[in-house]
């Protein structure tokens, strides 16, 4: 083998080394993104829920806050009622 024939050849290898090595490199960065575009939508999934539920709670803190009201005015006119009869 001549001279120039190990130069190319040694440029040779380590273009093929490079290449792999940016293959590897590419490889696992393309596996962290997808890990993290997963985690990115478990995260929006979670959020969505949650704010599903706290509309679900204001709903029901209307519902109770009316209820409330109502029971009052009802035990209001009861003792109204006492206070005249009694």
């Amino acid at each position: 083998m001549d001279y120039p024939d190990a130069i190319v050849a040694s440029v040779a290898v380590i273009a093929v080394f490079t290449l792999a090595t940016v293959l590897v490199w590419q490889l696992f960065a393309t596996v962290k993104v997808r890990a993290a575009l997963k985690d990115e939508r478990s995260y929006q999934e979670l959020a969505q829920e949650n704010t599903r539920l706290m509309l679900e709670l204001t709903d029901q803190q209307k519902r109770i806050t009316t209820e409330l009201a109502e029971t009052r005015t009802s035990v209001a006119a009861m003792e109204r009622m006492m206070r005249e009869v009694g």
